[in-house]
């Protein structure tokens, strides 16, 4: 360091020494005191910080007894033989019981030789809907060329969908090594 420098470096230190040491101006003490007994702090109601909680909680409790107060006993279902379809061959002993998942605690009946007329569907709704096989009809009569088109267009795009899943799979694949 230099001489200048160091003269610099003492100028500096003696300038922000004075700037420091400024004091308070008088009656700072007195104006803050003067303040305080001119503008009492209001006492804080803090009731409010309980009784909100509260009110929350009740108003809970009434919806759910509301709720279980309103439910109707519901109906009993009739317990009809439905004529058995053709049996296949099977190595099962015991007939199919249906569980029913949830907080139930009573033991199900095992439904014997039960069987449902109409399969369920894969997808929702489980049964078909005859409006959209209809206008899928109309279309088809009325313009056979832009339908076939359509037909087109989505197998093509099955296909890249196809490409792009086994894509991604090999990607992850390398990813997870």
């Amino acid at each position: 360091m230099n001489p200048d420098e160091h003269e610099l470096e003492q100028f500096l230190d003696r300038a922000l020494n004075e700037y420091s040491e400024v004091s308070a101006r008088d009656g700072l003490e007195q104006r803050i005191l003067a303040n305080l007994t001119a503008n009492p702090a209001e006492p804080r109601n803090r009731w409010g910080w309980v009784l909100i909680p509260a009110a929350a909680v009740l108003i809970v409790v009434a919806v759910l007894w509301l709720q279980t107060e309103k439910k109707a006993p519901t109906p009993p279902v009739a317990k009809t033989a439905i004529p058995s379809a053709p049996s296949i061959a099977t190595n099962r002993t015991q007939p199919f019981v249906a569980v029913k998942r949830g907080r139930s605690h009573r033991p199900l009946p095992r439904a014997a030789g039960l069987v449902k007329t109409t399969p369920r569907l894969a997808t929702f709704p489980s049964q078909p809907d005859e409006s959209q096989a209809r206008m899928l009809l109309q279309f088809v009569q009325g313009s056979p060329k832009a339908a076939q088109q359509v037909v087109k267009e989505e197998e093509e795009f099955q296909k890249l969908v196809a490409e792009n899943f086994k894509d991604s799979k090999t990607e992850q694949g390398l990813e997870m090594r």
